[in-house]
């Protein structure tokens, strides 16, 4: 299993994620309109969502400039499952004070390489337990 800067597994780090995810959105919040309201989602085009999925994906970029490099080609149905899944996720599964799930990542027993950058949106040590997974 490859994890790619994944959301910290306990509610102290995501609260930390959120915060920060927060703070490097607020400059371009107007432009991002559409992921936080599910009905100006679904009025985008395919083009439209890709965009914004792809300004989300500066978030993580150290040089931002880099963004051109990337082609984001999602189909129309999955990019709208993807922000309705999330949207579940973030009702249900994180972001909540009961939310510690250190416990079971470390019953995984399967070969787990996680990968973090410079500009992760959380810092390696915001979740004393994120590198438990074995």
């Amino acid at each position: 299993m490859v994890l790619l800067s994944s959301l910290p597994a306990d509610f102290k780090g995501q609260l930390e994620f959120s915060k920060e995810a927060d703070r490097r959105i607020l400059p371009m919040q107007k432009e991002l309109e559409a992921w936080n309201n599910i009905e100006l989602f679904n009025q985008l085009n395919i083009d439209e969502i890709n965009n914004v999925y792809k300004k989300i994906f500066t978030l993580y970029l150290y040089n931002k400039d880099k963004i051109s490099d990337i082609q984001i080609d999602f189909e129309e149905k999955s990019a709208i499952n993807g922000y309705l899944i999330e949207s579940e996720m973030s009702k249900h599964s994180i972001f909540h004070e009961d939310v510690n799930l250190v416990s079971k990542l470390t019953s995984v027993n399967i070969l787990t390489l996680i990968i973090h950058g410079a500009q992760r949106v959380c810092h390696a040590g915001c979740s004393p337990y994120e590198h438990t997974v074995r």
